[in-house]
């Protein structure tokens, strides 16, 4: 069947299916060819097939998938001066690191899903940084 074009279909329940997008086929290539398009996300599992149409109007059906999104990661971090205390708010556990403004690692820790107080009374006055395992995230905070 030489296709002429494609339907991204989409369910939430895996058996009522509606058009989420179209992407045309390359005609008359021998070589394989990837296809892309971008779909808004879900917020719950989601079902996806393909509707593959030829030329001559005949269609086939891929497998169904389902796609299930991750709950969206959080991160908070404020630091009490009063108590001199981090709080540390995210929604996965995860390793934070704590530098000096020289580079000097202080504290390694592993946070829990939730909030995780961290007390930091034996830091000197000084400007520090937060730095999330990976380098996604560094944040600066003063101690007083």
């Amino acid at each position: 069947m030489a296709l002429f074009y494609f339907l991204i279909e989409e369910s939430s329940d895996g058996k009522t299916f509606t058009t989420a997008g179209k992407v045309f086929a390359s005609i008359n290539s021998s070589f394989t060819r990837a296809y892309s398009i971008s779909l808004p996300l879900a917020t719950g599992p989601a079902y996806y097939r393909l509707k593959m149409i030829a030329a001559d109007e005949k269609f086939g059906y891929s497998s169904v998938i389902k796609l299930v999104p991750d709950k969206t990661h959080q991160f908070r971090a404020f630091f009490n001066t009063t108590r001199k205390e981090l709080s540390i708010t995210e929604t996965r556990p995860e390793r934070v690191l704590i530098y000096s403004i020289e580079g000097r690692l202080l504290k390694n820790l592993q946070t829990t899903d939730g909030t995780n107080l961290v007390p930091l009374a034996e830091l000197a006055t000084g400007i520090y940084l937060l730095q999330r395992e990976g380098g996604q995230t560094v944040q600066e905070f003063v101690v007083r």
